[in-house]
C-alpha cells in the first residue's frame, strides 16, 4: 500500500506506521480482509506534526539545489 509511511514491523503480527487521515478508509477496506485482534489509531503528536511540516520544505529545497 503506497500510502503507508514510516512502516515498522515489530514481529510477525504487529506493525506501526503513519497514514494520512484521508486515506484511512482505503486502509480499513484492505485490513477488513484479515482477522484483526486489535487495531488502534493515535493522532500525530505535536512534534510529529512540526517535523512533517518543516521537513517537506527542506526536502523540496534540497531537490531544487540538486537540479541546478
Amino acid at each position: 500500500m503506497p500510502f503507508i509511511q514510516q512502516l515498522t514491523m515489530h514481529n510477525n503480527h504487529q506493525a506501526t506506521f503513519a497514514i494520512a487521515s484521508e486515506r484511512l478508509n482505503e486502509l480499513l477496506a484492505k485490513l477488513s480482509e484479515f482477522q484483526l485482534i486489535h487495531f488502534e489509531v493515535l493522532p500525530a503528536t505535536l512534534e510529529e506534526v512540526f517535523m512533517q511540516h518543516y521537513q517537506e520544505p527542506l526536502k523540496n529545497q534540497a531537490d531544487k539545489q540538486v537540479v541546478k
